[in-house]
């Protein structure tokens, strides 16, 4: 279980987040578990910036982390999966 004043910062993060930021966050939690590709894909940000969003996601603001590595669905070619953070408890 995440302690109260963890669950706290992450909500206090959501605000601080980009645009671009933002809409990787969205897209990742509107398709549960995705790769870069599918996130491009899914919202029409140019790959390499949806590569740079995921990187500050999961480095920075710590709400993404890795699911899998997998097939990816458009290239065929292995790739990591990511998926949100899920926190637990709090009010």
């Amino acid at each position: 279980m995440i302690a109260e004043t963890s669950l706290e910062a992450f909500r206090g993060i959501i605000p601080e987040l980009g645009d671009r930021e933002f809409e990787v966050y969205t897209a990742l939690k509107s398709l549960k578990v995705a790769n870069n590709q599918q996130i491009h894909k899914h919202t029409g940000i140019p790959l390499s910036s949806v590569c740079g969003r995921m990187n500050k996601l999961r480095t920075q603001y710590k709400l993404v982390t890795f699911s899998h590595k997998g097939a990816c669905p458009y290239t065929k070619k292995s790739t990591n999966f990511y998926t949100l953070i899920k926190f637990q408890g709090g009010k």
